[in-house]
């Protein structure tokens, strides 16, 4: 699931030149109180960085894994993370409901 946050915090700061919570958690189907949680996660793991009303940045560590992430999809053909994919939609719905149970 984090590669899942990388790979997409990757793409928006390639694309946008920003990394939103609320785009993250948009994008990937979830709750914002869930992306923040990940974020966090994130963080606390060295992956990445934020900034009061400036976004998510990737480390160094982060960028890598974000690196790696794509280069395993590139090479077997996987979609980049879809959120109007009904799976991706379904995992994301159950991990929200687990993240927010945990609170």
């Amino acid at each position: 699931m984090l590669e899942d946050y990388v790979e997409l915090i990757a793409d928006l700061l390639a694309g946008e030149g920003e990394a939103r919570p609320t785009d993250i958690a948009r994008r990937l189907g979830v709750s914002h109180a869930t992306a923040i949680k990940t974020i966090s996660r994130l963080k606390r793991e060295g992956l990445a960085t934020a900034r009061p009303y400036r976004g998510v940045f990737l480390t160094q560590a982060g960028e890598t894994l974000a690196a790696r992430v794509k280069a395993e999809l590139a090479g077997t053909g996987a979609p980049v993370v879809d959120p109007s994919d009904g799976r991706v939609r379904e995992r994301n719905e159950r991990l929200d409901v687990v993240f927010v149970a945990g609170s």
